[in-house]
C-alpha cells in the first residue's frame, strides 16, 4: 500500500464480473490508472469517469482520436497504448 496525497493505493486491483457502482467509484478513486478500453467509440465514458476520479486514463485504442484535440492537451493527462502492439 502506498499513500499519495492522502489516497490509499494498493499495487493493483483486478475484477472480473459485476462490480457494485460505489465499489466501482470507489476503485477506481484509489488507483493510479484506470484503464480505458474502447467501447462502440475509440473513446468511452471511461476517460470522463477516470479524470473526474483523479486517475489517469490509460486509453487502450489503434488510431484514436479525442473530441477537442485542438483545445484539449490530453497528453498531458493521459497515457495511449495502441491495441495492436
Amino acid at each position: 500500500m502506498w499513500t499519495i496525497e492522502k489516497k490509499v493505493l494498493s499495487v493493483m486491483k483486478t475484477v472480473d464480473g459485476y462490480m457494485p457502482p460505489e465499489d466501482y467509484v470507489n476503485t477506481i478513486f484509489f488507483s493510479v490508472f484506470a484503464l480505458c478500453p474502447e467501447g462502440y467509440f475509440p473513446w468511452s465514458s471511461r476517460i470522463y469517469e477516470a479524470i473526474i476520479l483523479g486517475a489517469i486514463p490509460l486509453l487502450l485504442a489503434d488510431g484514436i482520436v479525442l473530441p477537442f484535440e485542438r483545445f484539449i492537451p490530453w497528453r498531458s493527462f493521459t497515457v495511449k497504448m495502441n491495441v495492436s502492439h
